[in-house]
């Protein structure tokens, strides 16, 4: 059975996995208290840059304030991701696309499918223990349960779902790639 955040279309074209962000409605709440929260602290702080402080002072507040802005952006991508966001696989004769997109808007990356090996659950001993308890974390975006090697580098994906429709999600990009790669190779000749 796969969770009702996964939806899978096929056809002679291609599959599309969607996979919706994970959302839990009392754990948004409190993250929109912790960004209302920041975002009044970093104005208060802000506020203070300029009353009559020194130049070494003002250069803490330029500093204190880039962690700020950075923390902000961060935080409000996802609580936007958690609301709004879906991880998009597509695979095609060609390549394979995952998106990320917030709002339907994200930036597909594309890989060949005939660099696309070892479809797997992303184990946590590729992970570290720190990587692994920050990314499962619901406060960031995180949380990659399947993976594949792509020449050389790891390309991690599918945030947030259970290691049973991780491993359906496996089964079915290693028998999609294989049958739309044998079709490729196929046309080639």
């Amino acid at each position: 059975m796969v969770n009702k955040r996964i939806d899978i279309k096929k056809s002679a074209e291609g599959t599309e996995i969607s996979i919706k962000a994970y959302f839990d409605e009392v754990k948004q709440k409190m993250f929109f208290a912790w960004i209302v929260l920041w975002t009044l602290s970093g104005l208060l702080i802000f506020s203070q840059f300029f009353l009559n402080y020194t130049q070494k002072e003002k250069v803490f507040f330029i500093v204190w304030m880039a962690f700020w802005m950075y923390f902000e952006f961060k935080a409000l991508q996802t609580y936007r991701w958690r609301k709004l966001g879906k991880e998009r696989i597509e695979i095609s004769k060609k390549e394979i696309t995952i998106t990320r997109n917030i709002a339907n808007r994200g930036i597909p990356a594309a890989f060949k499918l005939s660099g696309c090996k070892n479809f797997r659950l992303y184990k946590k001993e590729e992970k570290g223990m720190f990587t692994e308890v920050m990314s499962s974390s619901y406060w960031v975006i995180g949380g990659e349960t399947i993976a594949f090697d792509y020449y050389g580098s790891l390309v991690s994906f599918a945030l947030n779902i259970s290691e049973a429709d991780a491993l359906l999600l496996v089964g079915i990009l290693k028998h999609d790639a294989k049958k739309f790669l044998q079709l490729s190779e196929q046309k080639e000749l």
